[in-house]
């Protein structure tokens, strides 16, 4: 059955214990939800994502990112996916060193990670 998030403003992340393959968004915010461990691969947002104070283990491989995409306080997350493209600007914040940015991801935008990152 389709996902069908049309119309709604917010909605508790435990409706979502994961997002299916193919999804294809205006904006994403998702924040507050240790549970949620994975993007599918190849998400596709055309506006700005957001991930707050999440459980995630890695940034999804082939991730479209129309506009900005903002990681804050990712204790989980380990790596990331290969074949990423941001469009806007990449704002990283209190992310574990072990996930430090990938040489191959493609920012437009400016790239404001840590220092040694």
């Amino acid at each position: 059955m389709p996902l069908a998030l049309i119309g709604l403003g917010r909605v508790p992340c435990a409706s979502f214990p994961m997002l299916p393959r193919g999804l294809r968004l205006q904006r994403l915010r998702l924040a507050h939800c240790r549970d949620l461990r994975q993007l599918p691969d190849g998400l596709e947002v055309q506006e700005s994502l957001e991930c707050w104070h999440l459980g995630l283990r890695r940034i999804p491989a082939s991730l479209f990112c129309g506009g900005d995409l903002l990681l804050v306080d990712l204790p989980s997350l380990e790596g990331w996916g290969a074949d990423i493209w941001i469009k806007g600007d990449l704002i990283m914040s209190r992310i574990p060193r072990q996930a430090a940015l990938p040489r191959d991801v493609r920012v437009e935008g400016k790239r404001r990670v840590p220092v040694g990152y």
